[in-house]
C-alpha cells in the first residue's frame, strides 16, 4: 500500500478512479497513435512515438479487467516509471496531483503488478449518461456560440467536460445543464467557465520539449543574430497561454541565450480566452506539478519558493510577459490595438483541435498576417492541418516539425482584390452612328479636367490601397501608397496607411518615420497620436507612447480608444489605480455605441466586443 502522506495522480478508466505516486510521473500528454506489436504479451497494447521516444503502452483496461475499446482522442498518455523500463498508460482522464484519499489495496482487484506501475484503486464514481440526442444538440451550440469542435470521436470528452461544468453551474446531471444552456442567453462570465472545462487546460513549464529545443538552438539565435545590429527587438506572441507556462519558459530560454537582454526590446504577449486562467498567469504562483519536466536549476534560479510548497517566477521574468484576453474566433488580428502584429514567432500549441475545419483555415491565415516575412509559427503535432502548407513553408528539424512564412510567396487568399468595382453591366450592343454625326457631339475637354482626372486617380489608388491593407498585402500597400505620396505629401490618410503598413510588416523604424510626418501633416487628428502610441509601444518606448495617448486626449477627451489604450499601458506599468480610471472611462464612452457598432479606427472591433475585453481586463474583476 503506497504511503498515503505522498502527492498522487489521479486517473479514470470508465466509472472508476485510480492513484499513481507522483514520484513515477515523467509527464502527461495527449494521447498519439499506437502501433501494435506482433507476439506481445497480453498486457501490451502495441508501442508509441512520444516526442521521439518510443515506449511500449501498458494494456492497464486489461490489467484491472475492464471492458476495452478503442482510443479516441479524449484519452491522455500518463508516462511513468517501472522498476526496469519506461511505460505509457492510456487512461480516460488525468486530476491534479494532491495527497490522496484513502486507498483500497491493490490486491483487491486482482493481479500481479509485475508489468505496470504501482496503482491503487480509489473508489468507483457514478458518471452521468448523456444522450447522443443531447450530445448533438450541444456539439452544434459549442460550435456555434465558441467555435470549438467535436466530431463524434471526441463525444466522450465532450460529455466529461459538460459534467464537469454542470457541477459548477449546479445542475444534478449534465441533460439538465444542457437544455439550460440551449435554452439561455449565456453571458461572457458562463461562456469562460464552459470553454475552461471544455479545453485542456492543463500545462507545465517546458512541455513540448523538442518545439522548445528546436527554438532554443536554431530559431531564437537566429532572429537574434539578424537582429543584434539593428534595432535589438524581438516579438513573440504565446496563443492559447492558459495559465502562463508557455511564454514564462519562453521568456526564461531568452534570458538564457541573450545575455544582454537589458540593451533589447523584448515582447511576449500572451493570450487567452479564460479569464480565471489569466489571472493565475499574471500572479505567476505554481506548485510542484507545474514543474515536472523542469530542470532543477531552473526552478532554483527563477522561482521563489513560498508557502504551502508553492513558487513565485521572478519578477524579472514575470515582466517580460504581458497577460491580454484574446477570442481567436471573434477578436480582430493582426491589429495595433491589441498588439498581435508583425510577430517573429508565434506559438499556438494544442489550440487548433478544437476549431471546426473552416474555423482553423481562418485562424491559421490571421495568424499568417500576423507574422513578418520569415516569422515562425509552431504547433503541437494534434494541431496538424492541411491548411498549414497553405500558408506556410513546413521546416523539418531532428525531432519537431515547425511552419515559417515565406514573404516571396504570395499569399493565397479567397477573394484577390485585383478591383474595387463591380464588374460592368452588359449591355446591349449601340445602334450606329455615322461620322458626322460624331463630330457634331465631340468636344474639347473643359478646363481643369486632367487636375479633376488626377484627384479621382489619388482617390482610387487609396482605396484600393486600404483594401489590399484589409488583405494582409502589406508590402504591395507601401508599394502604392509610396506612389500616392510622391505626388501629394500633405495626405495625412495615406501616411498613416503608410505607417501601418510599415508596421505590420515589423519595419518599426519605417513606420515611426511616416507616423510622425502624418502627425506633423495634421497635428490636430487625436486617432494619429494613437497610432504613433501604438508604434512607439511596439518600439519599447512606454513613456513616449503614454505621452502620445495623452495628446490624443487632450485634443478629444472622449477617445475612447485612447482611454483603453493608456488602460492597457498603465496596467503593465503597475499603475492599477491610474489603468483602472482610464477603464472606466472608456466603459462610459462605450455605453453611447450600439453593441454591434463597429468603433472608429478599430480596425473591425465592436462596442459590444471591446466592452467584454475590458471587463476581462479591468482591475477589479481580473489579472491587472
Amino acid at each position: 500500500m503506497v504511503n498515503n502522506s505522498h502527492p498522487h495522480v489521479v486517473f479514470t478508466l470508465d466509472e472508476h478512479r485510480y492513484a499513481l505516486p507522483l514520484s513515477v510521473v515523467e509527464r502527461i500528454v495527449r494521447v498519439v497513435e499506437v502501433t501494435p506489436l506482433p507476439k506481445a504479451p497480453e498486457i501490451v497494447l502495441g508501442i508509441v512515438n512520444v516526442e521521439g521516444q518510443v515506449l511500449p503502452v501498458v494494456n492497464v483496461r486489461k490489467r484491472f479487467r475492464l471492458t476495452e475499446r478503442e482510443t479516441d482522442l479524449g484519452d491522455q498518455l500518463i508516462i511513468a516509471h517501472t522498476a526496469k523500463r519506461t511505460v505509457a498508460l492510456i487512461v480516460d482522464g488525468v486530476g491534479v496531483p494532491h495527497s490522496r484519499p484513502r486507498q483500497v489495496p491493490f490486491s483487491r482487484r486482482g493481479g500481479s503488478a509485475r508489468r505496470c506501475p504501482e496503482i491503487e484503486v480509489i473508489s468507483s464514481v457514478t458518471t452521468s449518461t448523456v444522450s447522443e440526442t443531447f450530445l448533438h444538440q450541444l456539439k452544434d451550440f459549442v460550435a456555434t456560440r465558441m467555435g470549438l469542435h467535436f466530431p463524434r470521436e471526441r463525444w466522450r470528452e465532450l460529455e466529461r467536460g459538460i459534467s464537469s461544468a454542470a457541477q459548477e453551474f449546479d445542475f444534478q446531471d449534465a441533460e439538465s445543464c444542457i437544455k439550460w444552456l440551449l435554452s439561455s442567453s449565456l453571458t461572457k462570465n458562463q461562456i469562460e467557465i464552459l470553454a475552461s472545462h471544455l479545453t485542456v487546460g492543463e500545462t507545465y513549464f517546458f512541455r513540448e520539449m523538442n518545439s522548445l529545443e528546436v527554438l532554443a538552438d536554431r530559431i531564437l539565435p537566429e532572429l537574434i543574430r539578424s537582429r543584434r545590429e539593428d534595432d535589438r527587438h524581438l516579438r513573440i506572441w504565446s496563443v492559447g497561454c492558459s495559465t502562463g507556462e508557455e511564454p514564462y519558459s519562453v521568456a526564461m530560454l531568452l534570458d538564457k541565450i541573450l545575455p544582454d537582454i537589458n540593451n533589447w526590446s523584448i515582447t511576449i504577449t500572451a493570450t487567452d480566452i479564460n479569464s480565471r486562467s489569466l489571472q493565475k498567469a499574471s500572479e505567476g504562483v505554481y506548485g510542484e506539478w507545474a514543474f515536472r519536466c523542469t530542470s532543477p536549476w531552473i526552478q532554483q534560479k527563477y522561482f521563489e519558493e513560498k508557502k504551502g510548497n508553492r513558487f513565485e517566477i521572478s519578477h524579472r521574468i514575470k515582466g517580460l510577459v504581458t497577460f491580454s484576453y484574446l477570442n481567436l474566433a471573434t477578436d480582430p488580428y493582426p491589429s495595433l490595438l491589441n498588439n498581435t502584429n508583425a510577430m517573429d514567432l508565434i506559438l499556438c500549441r494544442n489550440v487548433l483541435m478544437y476549431f471546426t475545419p473552416e474555423q482553423v483555415s481562418k485562424v491559421i491565415r490571421q495568424l499568417n498576417l500576423s507574422l513578418v516575412d520569415g516569422g515562425w509559427l509552431i504547433v503541437s503535432a494534434v494541431d496538424a492541418s492541411p491548411a498549414l502548407s497553405s500558408r506556410f513553408v513546413p521546416i523539418n528539424f531532428l525531432r519537431a516539425t515547425l511552419y515559417r512564412r515565406d514573404g516571396k510567396q504570395p499569399l493565397t487568399v479567397e477573394a484577390p482584390p485585383l478591383r474595387l468595382d463591380p464588374e460592368p453591366e452588359v449591355l446591349p450592343p449601340l445602334p450606329s452612328i455615322s461620322h458626322a454625326a460624331l463630330e457634331s457631339v465631340v468636344s474639347p475637354p473643359e478646363i481643369g479636367q486632367d487636375l479633376l482626372l488626377e484627384v479621382e486617380v489619388q482617390h482610387s489608388s487609396y482605396e484600393e490601397a486600404l483594401a489590399l491593407y484589409g488583405q494582409g498585402y502589406y508590402r504591395e500597400v507601401a508599394d502604392r501608397v509610396l506612389g500616392l505620396v510622391s505626388r501629394n505629401n500633405e495626405d495625412s490618410n495615406a501616411l498613416a496607411l503608410l505607417a501601418r503598413a510599415y508596421a505590420n510588416q515589423g519595419k518599426l523604424g519605417e513606420a515611426l518615420a511616416w507616423c510622425e510626418k502624418a502627425v506633423a501633416t495634421d497635428k490636430w487628428h487625436p486617432g494619429l497620436h494613437c497610432l504613433l502610441a501604438n508604434i512607439l509601444q511596439e518600439q519599447g518606448q512606454i513613456g513616449k507612447a503614454v505621452a502620445s495617448l495623452k495628446r490624443a486626449l487632450y485634443l478629444d477627451p472622449n477617445f475612447l480608444l485612447a482611454h483603453f489604450a493608456l488602460g492597457n499601458l498603465t496596467r503593465q506599468q503597475g499603475k492599477a489605480k491610474e489603468s483602472e480610471k482610464h477603464f472606466q472611462n472608456a466603459l462610459s464612452l462605450l455605453r453611447t455605441f450600439d453593441q454591434e457598432e463597429i468603433l472608429p479606427e478599430s480596425e473591425g472591433l465592436t462596442a459590444g466586443r471591446l466592452i467584454e475585453i475590458i471587463n476581462a481586463m479591468s482591475c477589479r474583476n481580473t489579472f491587472a
